[in-house]
């Protein structure tokens, strides 16, 4: 009879000669480690910087002027369609719209035939706003990203991805929540 051996947990990460060695910090895997956590701190520093300047000089948050910007490019959009612009769900595309709405930037008009489906239009003072935003208007890192060559935004995605395999089993139910919600006090 052949017996069965027990399945590794590959969900936990096993010391290996390469990661045990660096934890030294004379390492140059761990200086590494060290600059890249450095660069990690700027972008997130970047991010909040640039959306504090957003809220100073617009009055509107960094999820909402890139919403704002995003229904600058339409005529019209649908709440659906503004959550998959924006890579949030939909139930966060309607509260951040409530808000916008509430401060008088955009309007909710039901289509006719279907009422169940909104619309969502920019008012004279939500195209303002989008004109004298500080640029880039989208977000710094969303800029940024566009600006990356097709390969490296890949290699990025790629890296990343193994990233977060190396930090071990993490819920996804935060990658449609806007980073801006993140850096809020």
């Amino acid at each position: 009879m052949k017996t069965t051996r027990p399945r590794k947990n590959t969900s936990q990460k096993t010391p290996t000669a390469n990661n045990v060695e660096s934890t030294d910090p004379s390492s140059l895997h761990y200086r590494q480690m060290l600059i890249v956590l450095k660069q990690f701190r700027v972008v997130i520093a970047n991010i909040k910087r640039h959306y504090m300047a957003v809220e100073r000089s617009s009055g509107v948050g960094g999820a909402q002027l890139w919403a704002l910007c995003a229904l600058a490019g339409h005529s019209k959009m649908t709440v659906g369609e503004l959550a998959r612009e924006l890579a949030i769900h939909q139930s966060t595309a309607s509260n951040l719209l409530d808000g916008l709405v509430t401060q008088g930037y955009v309007e909710k008009r039901r289509i006719h035939a279907d009422k169940r489906t909104v619309t969502v239009v920019l008012t004279t003072q939500g195209k303002r706003v989008v004109k004298n935003a500080p640029q880039p208007a989208i977000g710094i890192l969303q800029s940024a990203l566009l600006a990356l060559p097709n390969n490296n935004l890949s290699q990025l995605h790629n890296n990343l991805a193994e990233l977060l395999v190396n930090m071990g089993p993490k819920s996804t139910r935060d990658a449609s929540t806007p980073i801006s919600k993140f850096l809020e006090k």
